[in-house]
């Protein structure tokens, strides 16, 4: 339970960080390699869409979040290191819009 309740709190995470960029992207306070760079970051958190996209940030630990949540036994050790390279992951993308965004974060 305590680990679903983690994983929860990663999606969330992740998708307050997509809100945040796509936001950043519509309010056309940036151009140029700021908005390339936004736009790479919003690329590895959301699907491109299409037939077979490649699963993002998003899609994976939605995944995770169904597999273990699903499960009627406590979840195994790949779904706590997969955990763990989600968060690094997000951590990052984190520090990435933040360095973008410098000064006009929330």
């Amino acid at each position: 339970f305590d680990f679903n309740l983690r994983v929860a709190e990663l999606l969330q995470a992740a998708n307050t960080l997509a809100d945040r960029v796509a936001g950043a992207i519509e309010s056309g306070d940036f151009s140029g390699r700021q908005l390339d760079e936004l736009e790479d970051i919003r690329a590895l958190l959301v699907d491109a869409g299409g037939s077979y996209p490649q699963p993002m940030l998003l899609n994976q630990i939605q995944y995770l979040q169904g597999m273990t949540g699903r499960a009627d036994q406590r979840p195994g050790n790949f779904a706590y290191s997969r955990f763990d390279e989600l968060t690094a992951q997000l951590s990052e993308l984190e520090s990435g819009v933040s360095r973008v965004m410098g000064g006009m974060d929330e």
